[in-house]
């Protein structure tokens, strides 16, 4: 564990007066700062990313979610886009490392390139000996064990009635997470009996359908995930439902082996968050990351345009003294990148905090229904919206008292959408001014050049003493209104 002073030499900067103020360069905050959300599949139109599957490779990591591939980061802060071929293979692909390849699974067909970009060619479907094809409803994800050995875990689904207790028939989808091991030597080739691994239990009262778990006859336990950590192995997987703030992870761990033993840790679920901003924290994957750490990746709901509106995040993840694995929180703060901390789990927040959260907050002009309190509440179905004709669209915020504000985050909401009529996403354009008597004001982040789409868009600056923060919205996409769902300033009191 590093200790403090270790890390003020380290990423403090020393301003005049002596007084040290911290570098927050090396941070990031959920929402991940994540470039050209795509389209979601769906109607109405909806931008969307789920379900991730990373890749630690060569110091990098390579992320597969979801609708678009792949986006990468070599500073584990800000994520590039890439277009590969293929660049979308539905929902929830998955990728492993196996014997100097990169194999990547989607739409029950397994392909394969010497490099994490690709391009990737298409080998088939997996099958049997006897030419049947492997069944995969969804969700799959491939391991490569320490022993050379592979193995795959999926979701299946068969809808079944059931009689309640008062004789009506109620419908079960009976979701579970299966398992089996592929040839090493031929990743197509499936040469061992199905298992069923997990089974929906509704007296683990979080995997239960619902925003608060309420209907204990059903659940969509999905999204399975393979970690093997000091000769134990877990198995994650996900429930209720993507479009749920109880969206979670939970584990089952084995001792004997990938396909036996497994047993319910107690610590479950293990990564889950009910409220706020970032709620939910379910179908994603653990991952290596620097110093050889852990760290989880989740999907997190929005559910305004269309229940499969989302996005992701991020924390690191242990294991207890006891064997089981847990990660501590779904952060909203600021939080140190990876590599930065060789035990993040314990001493990852910067100390950061939010200090616009249902602050006082004017504009210079909302949309009906769309007033500025919508922009510092921790809702992500609620926004500011200027109107169109309004020339300055600023937002300002009083804080409560003097403070060290140090950075900064935006989620937007890009109002009339409509990729089926030309209302495409693009860059925001802003700026960001503090003043400590609303007359003076000085500008501490100037994106009023952007280039880039970012809709979730975290930013830092230099430490600067501020009473009053504001936002000005200097350009947006063409045929797009801007809103803003959230803006926070984050820091520390002055004392």
């Amino acid at each position: 564990m590093i200790k403090t002073k270790t890390v003020l030499r380290k990423l403090g900067t020393v301003l005049k007066y002596g007084v040290t103020k911290m570098d927050y360069k090396n941070t990031y905050c959920n929402p991940l700062k994540i470039e050209d959300y795509p389209k979601g599949y769906e109607l109405p139109s909806y931008r969307s990313l789920a379900d991730p599957s990373v890749l630690f490779y060569d110091g990098k990591w390579y992320m597969y979610p979801s609708y678009k591939m792949v986006y990468v980061t070599e500073d584990f802060v800000n994520w590039e886009h890439i277009d590969i071929l293929p660049n979308d293979i539905g929902y929830a692909p998955t990728v492993v490392e196996h014997n100097g390849k990169i194999y990547l699974y989607g739409k029950n067909s397994l392909f394969v390139s010497d490099s994490p970009l690709g391009p990737f060619e298409n080998i088939g479907a997996l099958k049997f000996d006897d030419g049947t094809p492997l069944r995969v409803d969804f969700d799959a994800m491939i391991f490569s064990d320490d022993d050379g050995r592979v193995y795959i875990y999926y979701a299946n689904f068969c809808g079944v009635e059931r009689k309640n207790k008062k004789g009506n028939i109620d419908n079960v989808w009976d979701v579970s997470i299966w398992g089996t091991e592929l040839d090493s030597n031929d990743l197509t080739r499936v040469i061992s009996p199905e298992k069923c691994l997990i089974k929906f239990d509704n007296t683990h009262r979080w995997e239960c359908y619902g925003t608060r778990n309420q209907n204990t006859a059903n659940s969509w336990v999905e999204g399975p995930w393979m970690v093997k950590r000091n000769g134990r192995y877990y198995l994650t997987y996900s429930a209720p439902g993507t479009h749920f703030s109880t969206y979670a992870m939970g584990v089952y761990y084995s001792d004997k082996g990938p396909l036996d033993g497994f047993v319910y840790q107690k610590s479950n679920p293990i990564c889950n968050k009910s409220h706020g901003l970032i709620s939910g924290g379910g179908h994603g994957c653990i991952t290596e990351g620097p110093n050889d750490t852990l760290w989880a990746f989740y999907t997190c709901p929005v559910n305004y345009s269309h229940r499969f509106e989302r996005f992701l995040g991020m924390d690191p993840v242990t294991i207890t003294e006891d064997g089981e694995m847990i990660v501590l929180e779904n952060t909203e703060s600021p939080q140190w990148a990876p590599g930065v901390k060789k035990d993040p789990y314990f001493e990852n927040d910067t100390g950061l905090l939010p200090l616009t959260i249902s602050e006082t907050a004017y504009a210079t002009s909302a949309e009906s229904g769309r007033d500025a309190i919508y922009a510092v509440d921790e809702s992500v179905l609620t926004w500011w919206q200027p109107k169109t004709e309004d020339e300055e669209k600023s937002l300002t915020v009083l804080l409560d008292g003097l403070y060290d504000v140090s950075a900064a985050r935006i989620i937007w909401r890009d109002v009339g959408l409509d990729f089926e009529h030309g209302n495409l996403p693009g860059p925001f354009k802003y700026k960001i001014q503090i003043s400590l008597d609303e007359e003076n004001w000085t500008t501490v982040l100037d994106k009023s050049q952007n280039d880039k789409d970012l809709k979730f868009d975290y930013n830092v600056f230099p430490t600067t003493d501020a009473k009053f923060v504001r936002l000005t919205i200097c350009g947006h996409p063409e045929n797009i209104q801007p809103g803003v769902i959230n803006f926070t300033i984050f820091g520390k009191y002055s004392d």
